[in-house]
């Protein structure tokens, strides 16, 4: 799931010509969708592929006048590395049979903002920690399914996209600001910059681009010990994207992914971690993600 960009939201505000862009979704109909990803990812000397395809389906139902809940449902889901097999397996077995069994509600403004019940008061990382304490193993393989189940979902559509121009114009530009997180360790406020291509009365087609070059957190490892994490390099995202007016939902959407730069991982906090050296590696990758409307 990690090699997932689902920033291709199907959130998207419809394009009324004179208002600013709404969501606008039949309620309680259901929307069908295919997400489709080819990664390629180099981390030091080790290269990793991985192909992902997920059909969905996505019912609205009103909550109040200016938010919707959206029910998830996963249909299909299959993740292919290096051109082989599954590679759940296993654990991810387990994980794949919890997402595909159970649909995942989040709450949807009109005007594009999405929340998924989550908590983020402490990390990913504390909340493996305080599992591994659990001396049960069917209790500690049905809480941690239920943690990466979580995870996952929180960080599923968490690139949407809340743009407001006063009207769906061809050449209309705006910016918009996303926090991007990595389980809640890597933290970074990230600028989109989008631009209407081309508006008729059926479609708006958008296109975005948006630009990362330092990400960077902290996360407790245990015995004292804090890790350091920090991305120096240059992650770039290109948006091109088919919105029908009526709705406000994505028809079609491609997203391109490419990443070059470097991780160093550096241990503070006793004498021995504080005499480690810092561990830098190398990190580039590439990932295009196409999404459609069944």
């Amino acid at each position: 799931m990690k090699y997932l960009p689902l920033a291709l939201l199907i959130f998207l505000l419809s394009c009324g010509n004179n208002v600013k862009l709404e969501l606008n979704p039949q309620m309680d109909s259901p929307y069908s969708y295919e997400l489709s990803s080819d990664a390629v990812r180099t981390v030091g000397e080790e290269e990793e592929s991985v192909q992902n395809v997920l059909k969905f389906n996505v019912v609205f139902s009103s909550d109040s006048a200016d938010k919707y809940i959206s029910a998830i449902t996963f249909t299909e889901m299959s993740m292919l590395t290096e051109g082989e097999e599954e590679v759940f397996g296993g654990f991810g077995d387990l994980l794949k049979d919890s997402l595909l069994n159970n649909p995942i509600k989040y709450y949807v403004t009109k005007q594009g903002g999405i929340k998924y019940p989550y908590d983020n008061s402490v990390t990913y990382m504390e909340k493996v920690n305080a599992l591994s304490l659990i001396e049960d193993e069917g209790e500690y393989e049905t809480k941690m399914v239920a943690l990466m189940t979580d995870e996952i979902r929180n960080g599923l559509f968490t690139e949407w996209i809340d743009y407001l121009p006063v009207k769906a114009t061809s050449g209309n530009t705006w910016k918009t600001l996303h926090q991007m997180s990595f389980m809640n360790i890597l933290k970074k406020e990230q600028e989109y910059e989008w631009k209407i291509i081309s508006s008729d009365d059926q479609w708006v087609d958008v296109q975005g681009t948006s630009i990362i070059e330092t990400l960077d957190g902290e996360v407790e490892i245990g015995m004292g010990v804090n890790l350091f994490i920090e991305f120096k390099g240059k992650i770039s995202s290109n948006y091109d994207l088919k919105l029908e007016k009526s709705t406000g939902l994505i028809q079609e959407g491609k997203l391109t992914v490419s990443t070059d730069g470097t991780f160093t991982r550096t241990a503070k906090g006793t004498p021995i971690a504080d005499q480690m050296e810092p561990e830098v590696e190398s990190l580039k990758g590439s990932s295009t993600t196409l999404i459609k409307r069944l």
